[in-house]
């Protein structure tokens, strides 16, 4: 964040303003009181008040670099008190001798600037708070601007992802292969032709219905795969192979609803679609610290996939992944000659 004072010419331009109105203000409380000419408690005011302006841009960055929600309180407050009054006690006595070199001569002014060091004190710590809780409340402002502004984006990635399941993840060419082989099976294995009617239906129910929720669990997510892999099986049969090394821990984690789906369309799409062999896919997953670690494996030809590119289910997911952690690395690929390797890393709450 940048120091809203020094965001533009206009507020500093106001930040000095305000400050010679406080001399001013200073100025005419003070010839009530004493019998002084008003250049002199005008100087003495501007002197003080101008020489602050510098200390309060630099409160800025003290007040910035102590999370407050990341420090304890207790000490948080501690920092404040300790520098508060260095702060005061340098201001303080700064001002004293350039103002008490200016009117050396001057045994009335001196006799005045004696009289109200207590007050000048009292004063630099009152701006030195006042500073501190406008600080405060820049940051604590511009946060939730930037959650308002996260949460905008992510309705309307979710209204975008709602229109890709429909566009992807029900997709009329899944649709219409899978139907063909429930109906070639209906004359070869009506049993199994029920059975995939049965995936089919609890898949298309699964996508459908949670794709308004923000997360679900490893193992039901995990579940809509095997339902999906095994409606892709009865097309490809013993060519699509799958293996799952899933620790028991994984499967109560939270993680982005369908967030995994496109991952293995793209495993299917340019491993098990394109090759004439037998094609492998792998799931890994390790619950590592606050990381649920998931690694997804599969052959692939490098040619197609330079081809055809990577399509849209890639970036939708790292732009899911950013708005909802606030990070932009939780998303890696590797490849080598004949494996296409996604790591995701899903951030878990205590």
């Amino acid at each position: 964040m940048s120091n809203p004072i020094l965001e533009n010419k206009r507020n500093l331009f106001i930040y000095a303003a305000i400050w010679v109105g406080f001399a001013l203000g200073d100025t005419l409380l003070f010839m009530h009181f004493y019998d002084l000419p008003f250049s002199v408690l005008f100087i003495d005011g501007l002197v003080y008040y101008l020489s602050f302006g510098p200390i309060g841009i630099g409160l800025w960055y003290v007040v910035y670099y102590s999370d407050i929600f990341k420090n304890k309180i207790s000490r948080t407050i501690f920092n404040h008190v300790i520098t508060c009054i260095f702060v005061t006690v340098f201001w303080s006595l700064f001002t004293y001798f350039i103002l008490r070199s200016i009117n050396a001569s001057n045994s009335e002014y001196l006799e005045f600037l004696n009289k109200n060091i207590p007050f000048r004190s009292g004063m630099g710590m009152l701006l030195y708070i006042l500073f501190v809780l406008f600080f405060y409340l820049v940051i604590y402002y511009r946060s939730l601007k930037e959650k308002m502004i996260r949460e905008s984006e992510l309705k309307a990635l979710v209204k975008e992802s709602e229109l890709g399941i429909l566009k992807s993840q029900i997709n009329p060419h899944f649709l219409f292969n899978s139907l063909n082989s429930i109906s070639s099976l209906t004359i070869t294995d009506p049993e199994k032709a029920q059975e995939m009617v049965i995936k089919l239906s609890d898949f298309f129910r699964y996508s459908l219905g949670n794709r308004k929720e923000d997360k679900s669990s490893l193992k039901d997510e995990l579940q809509n795969i095997d339902r999906y892999l095994a409606i892709e099986k009865t097309r490809f049969g013993e060519k699509l192979k799958y293996e799952k090394h899933v620790n028991e821990e994984c499967l109560t984690k939270l993680v982005p609803g369908m967030i995994l789906q496109p991952l293995f369309e793209n495993a299917v799409k340019y491993g098990v679609y394109e090759s004439l062999e037998e094609s492998g896919i792998t799931l890994t997953c390790t619950s590592k610290g606050l990381f649920l670690h998931i690694q997804i494996e599969n052959d692939y030809d490098a040619h197609m996939l330079a081809k055809k590119g990577e399509g849209i289910g890639l970036s939708n997911i790292r732009q899911r992944l950013r708005l909802l952690y606030s990070r932009n690395d939780l998303l890696t690929i590797q490849k080598t000659d004949k494996r296409y390797i996604v790591t995701l890393l899903i951030p878990q709450t205590i």
